[in-house]
């Protein structure tokens, strides 16, 4: 039996996990501690952590485990990367990719004079507060270098409000470091797309709807199509630069942009790898390709082809992901959430009188629905 290891057992990772399943792999996960609800649809779970590459690496030569790969997680992917390489095992991106996505301050100095900078806004790198002086760009955000989640993250919109700002993204850094940006004033859109010999074959853009009363984009669902208009043209040229300058040239890939007033795209962040807002399964029932399935084959050797990333979107008009969400550390309590009638799939991360886990600590998903008109 072939043999894969995930690192990481959260809600992203379950639907990856499920799909190696259906592929007759014994599943192997791992995670810094025991929780997570890929736990229970593994096939062996392992306390590790998932940014500890030698230890993951060992793990897999003790128990010849042929394939590394995850989903969802930033954190995770220079690992993969780098424990792919050292065993020898095919992998899409490397390393250095992997860390300079995963490092917010990182990615905007390697692509801030791309397109003569077209592409980048305003930032400054934080060790401590006193780094803010000078900084002048308001309304701003700040977040930790090396977050994901929304964890830590608030919009200021003056002086005053940078110190706790300041506090708030460092508590939830790694690497104790902080990043401030100008925020840029507009509409946020998601890109899922699919790189093939460094050809960007598919690209799915939907509406990211946040919460506005809570800070860092905190995310409500995702629309489809986009309602607003935008520069398609200068999308389409942000997508392929991006991808060729941080050399992406295989496997799936996620943008977040913000398109501003002028309906021209910011580049927000960008990560090598499928998104965790299981936007594959919206792309895939409204007759787009199943994108966990073809990353799968892809790792396998099997390279996809122009028709297996074909979109044929039938009699469909109108999408959406929703998120059911609730306050954290509250017990959870379906019977507060009403399905749409036009849900085609709902899904719950909890069973009812179980506790939410504090992830972003404004509102947290306990589930969500796909809604196809």
């Amino acid at each position: 039996m072939m043999k894969i290891l995930i690192p990481g057992v959260g809600n992203a990772q379950v639907d990856f996990i499920k799909v190696c399943k259906s592929f007759g792999y014994e599943v192997f996960t791992c995670s810094y501690k025991d929780e997570g609800k890929g736990r229970y649809f593994s096939d062996q779970f392992n306390v590790i952590n998932i940014v500890d590459a030698d230890t993951i690496e060992a793990f897999m030569r003790d128990n010849e485990i042929s394939q590394v790969y995850t989903v969802g997680s930033d954190l995770a992917m220079p690992t993969v990367s780098k424990v792919a390489k050292a065993l020898e095992i095919p992998h899409f991106i490397s390393e250095d990719t992997a860390r300079i996505c995963n490092t917010k301050n990182l990615l905007r100095a390697e692509l801030e004079n791309l397109n003569d900078g077209h592409y980048s806004i305003a930032y400054k790198t934080l060790l401590n507060f006193e780094d803010f002086r000078g900084w002048n760009h308001f309304p701003a955000i700040v977040k930790p270098v090396d977050g994901q989640g929304q964890r830590g993250i608030t919009i200021v919109n003056s002086a005053k409000d940078l110190k706790d700002a300041f506090e708030w993204a460092i508590k939830h850094s790694i690497k104790k470091q902080v990043i401030v940006e100008e925020y840029i004033e507009g509409f946020e859109i998601s890109v899922n797309g699919y790189i093939v010999n460094s050809d960007l074959k598919f690209n799915f853009v939907s509406e990211r709807i946040s919460f506005s009363e809570y800070p860092g984009g905190i995310i409500k669902s995702h629309l489809f199509p986009v309602s607003k208009s935008y520069n398609n043209k200068a999308l389409h040229q942000l997508l392929n630069d991006v991808c060729t300058h941080l050399v992406i040239q295989n496997g799936p890939v996620y943008f977040q942009i913000k398109i501003d007033h002028l309906g021209f795209p910011k580049l927000i962040e960008v990560t090598p790898r499928l998104d965790g807002c299981h936007l594959w399964n919206l792309i895939f029932r409204i007759g787009g390709p199943n994108l966990l399935e073809i990353t799968l084959k892809h790792l396998e050797g099997c390279i996809p082809s122009t028709k297996d990333l074909e979109f044929n979107l039938n009699s469909v008009r109108n999408a959406s992901l929703d998120f059911f969400t609730q306050n954290p550390n509250s017990n959870m309590d379906k019977s507060n959430f009403i399905t749409n009638r036009y849900a085609t799939y709902v899904e719950w991360y909890y069973d009812n009188d179980e506790k939410i886990k504090p992830i972003n600590n404004f509102q947290e998903k306990v589930g969500y629905q796909i809604i196809i008109q």
